[in-house]
C-alpha cells in the first residue's frame, strides 16, 4: 500500500526560514510576525468572502464596502489573536469536501445557474416578447400601408371632385371672360352708332348702303346674320377712316383759304385764293374706287359666323351644364367597439406586463441568491461544532492513526509489548491511515455514491446551460436573418360610367 512520506515533506518545510518560524516554533516565539501574517491572511479571506459571497447579495455599493471592510478586519484580528479562530478557519477548507461543503457547493452551483443561464433566459424571453410586439406593430403598419395603397387614391379622387368641380366652374368662367372681347367685337353697337352719327352729313358722298336688320331662324341663319353684321361693321369702320381723312382734308383747304384771304387784299385774294375752294379733291373714297375698297369679305375666311355661333352656344352650354352640379356621398357609420386597442398600444401593454413580471422574477432571484449566499455560514458553524467536540470528547472522530499514535506503538514495540501496527484486516475498515493513498471500502462506496449524485447535478446544471445556449443560438439566427425589405407596388384600373348626353359624357368617349 502506497504511503505518503510526511517526514520528508516536514523536513523540507523546516528548511524554509519563514515557514519554520511560522509553523514549527512555540506559541511564545515570533509573536508579532505570526500576528502580522495572521492579520494579512484573515484580511485576504475577507476579500475572498466578498468576491464569492457578498457580491451575489446585490447590496448597495456603500453597504457592501463597509460590510466587507468590517468582515476583513474581524477575520484579520481574530486570526492574528485567537488560535481557535485559526483552527476553525483552517478546518473550513477541508470541510468543502465534506457533506456540509458539498451542500454549500450545491448552493453555489444553484446560485451561479440562477445568476447565469436562468437570468439570461429571462432577459432573452423579454427580448422575444419585444420582437413579438414589434412584429405585431410591423404587421399593422404593412396592413395600413396596403390599405392606403389600394383605397386612398379612390378616396382622394372622390373627395377631390368637389374641389375640382369648383376649378371647372372657374375654367368655364374664364372661358366666358376670354370670349367677352370677341362678343363685344361682334355684337357691340355703341361704337357703330357714334361712327354713323359722324358720317350722317356725308352719307350722300360715301353712298354707303344702310345696314340690314334681317333675322333668320336656325343656327345657319343666325351664323349668317352674325357674319353679315360683322362684315358690315368692318366695312363701316373702313369707310369711316376715308370719311375722317376727307373731313380733315376739307378742313385743311378751308383753313388755307382763310389764311390766304386774311393775308392779301380782297382783289388779290380773289385771284390767288380761289384754288383753296377746290375741295372736291378730298373725296378720297371715290378717288380710290369707292365702297369696293372697303369690302372685307375678301379678307375674312368663310364660316366665320358659324364659328362664332358655336363658341357662343358652347359657352352657354358649359354654364348650364355646371350650374346645378352636386356631389353627394355617404360615409358608413362604423360601430364603436369598447376596450379596443391598436397594435402599438397592445405591444406597449405586453412589454409593460412582461417588465412587471420580470421585476417580480428578479426580486425572487435576489432573495434566493441572498439565502443561498448565507449557506456558507453553515461551514463555519459546522467547523466550530467540530472543534468544540474534538476538544471536549475524546471519542469524537478518534479513528486516525496519527504521528503520536505511531510514536507510542514504536515505543511499545521496543519494549517488546503488544503492538497495533500493522493493522489487522478488520481494523483496516475501522481505522484510517492518513499516510496511505488507497481509500477504504466505505470511502470507495461513499465516493461512488457521491460521484453518481454529482453527475446528476451536473446534468441538471448542464441542462439549463444547454437550454440557454440553444435559446441564444435561435435568437442569434433570427437576428442575422430577420432583416426583410418590403417593396409594395400597385396598379389601379378605374372604369367610369357617365350618364347623360352632355359634352362631359362625350369627352371620355372621344379619348378612347
Amino acid at each position: 500500500m502506497a504511503k505518503f512520506d510526511l517526514e520528508k515533506l516536514t523536513n523540507r518545510v523546516k528548511n524554509i526560514s519563514v515557514l519554520n518560524r511560522l509553523f514549527f516554533t512555540s506559541a511564545d516565539q515570533h509573536v508579532k510576525f505570526k500576528a502580522l501574517v495572521g492579520f494579512i491572511y484573515g484580511f485576504t479571506l475577507g476579500l475572498v468572502f466578498h468576491r464569492y459571497v457578498l457580491s451575489e447579495l446585490s447590496l448597495d455599493d456603500n453597504i457592501s464596502f463597509w460590510l466587507t471592510l468590517t468582515i476583513c478586519l474581524m477575520l484579520g484580528t481574530g486570526i492574528a489573536s485567537s488560535s481557535q479562530i485559526r483552527c476553525i478557519t483552517l478546518l473550513s477548507f477541508p470541510s468543502f469536501g465534506g457533506k456540509v461543503g458539498r451542500s454549500v457547493l450545491k448552493a453555489m452551483v444553484i446560485t451561479f445557474v440562477i445568476a447565469g443561464p436562468v437570468e439570461n433566459m429571462s432577459k432573452n424571453s423579454k427580448e422575444v416578447v419585444r420582437v413579438f410586439a414589434c412584429t405585431a406593430t410591423l404587421t399593422y403598419n404593412l396592413t395600413k400601408t396596403r390599405f392606403s395603397l389600394m383605397f386612398k387614391p379612390f378616396a382622394d379622387a372622390i373627395f377631390g371632385i368637389k374641389t375640382e368641380m369648383q376649378e371647372v366652374k372657374e375654367t368655364v368662367r374664364s372661358i366666358r371672360d376670354v370670349s367677352a372681347p370677341i362678343t363685344g367685337e361682334m355684337e357691340d353697337e355703341q361704337a357703330m352708332k357714334k361712327i354713323k352719327e359722324e358720317n350722317d352729313y356725308l352719307d350722300e358722298l360715301s353712298k354707303s348702303e344702310k345696314p340690314t336688320n334681317a333675322t333668320n331662324k336656325g343656327e345657319a341663319a343666325e351664323a349668317a346674320v352674325y357674319e353679315k353684321q360683322y362684315l358690315k361693321k368692318v366695312e363701316t369702320r373702313c369707310m369711316n377712316q376715308f370719311i375722317k381723312a376727307s373731313i380733315k382734308c376739307r378742313n385743311m383747304f378751308s383753313s388755307g383759304y382763310d389764311k390766304c384771304y386774311e393775308t392779301v387784299t380782297w382783289i388779290a385774294a380773289w385771284i390767288l385764293c380761289w384754288p383753296m375752294k377746290l375741295d372736291f379733291v378730298c373725296n378720297i373714297a371715290e378717288a380710290l374706287g369707292g365702297a369696293s375698297r372697303c369690302d372685307p369679305s375678301k379678307h375674312i375666311d368663310p364660316g366665320f359666323g358659324e364659328g362664332y355661333t358655336y363658341l357662343k352656344h358652347s359657352r352657354f352650354s358649359l354654364s348650364q351644364n355646371f350650374k346645378d352640379v352636386k356631389l353627394q356621398y355617404k360615409i358608413g357609420k362604423i360601430k364603436q367597439l369598447r376596450d379596443l386597442r391598436d397594435a402599438r398600444d397592445t405591444s406597449v401593454a405586453i412589454l409593460q406586463h412582461v417588465k412587471s413580471k420580470q421585476a417580480i422574477f428578479n426580486s425572487i432571484f435576489n432573495i434566493i441568491k441572498r439565502v443561498l449566499a448565507f449557506v456558507f455560514l453553515k461551514i463555519i458553524l459546522n467547523c466550530q461544532e467540530y472543534e468544540e467536540k474534538y476538544l471536549k470528547d475524546i471519542e469524537f472522530d478518534n479513528v486516525y492513526i496519527t504521528k503520536y499514535f505511531r510514536k507510542i506503538d514504536a515505543r511499545r514495540k521496543s519494549l517488546e509489548k503488544r503492538t497495533l501496527l500493522p493493522l489487522k484486516k478488520i481494523e483496516r475498515t475501522q481505522l484510517v491511515d492518513p499516510l496511505t493513498l488507497k481509500p477504504l471500502k466505505a470511502e470507495r462506496q461513499h465516493i461512488l455514491r457521491e460521484s453518481f449524485l454529482l453527475i446528476l447535478e451536473m446534468i441538471t446544471a448542464s441542462t439549463f446551460i444547454l437550454l440557454d445556449s440553444l435559446f441564444f443560438e435561435a435568437l442569434d439566427i433570427i437576428r442575422r436573418h430577420s432583416k426583410i425589405d418590403y417593396l409594395t407596388t400597385g396598379k389601379h384600373d378605374l372604369m367610369l360610367q357617365i350618364k347623360g348626353k352632355s359634352w362631359l359624357k362625350m369627352a371620355p368617349d372621344n379619348q378612347k
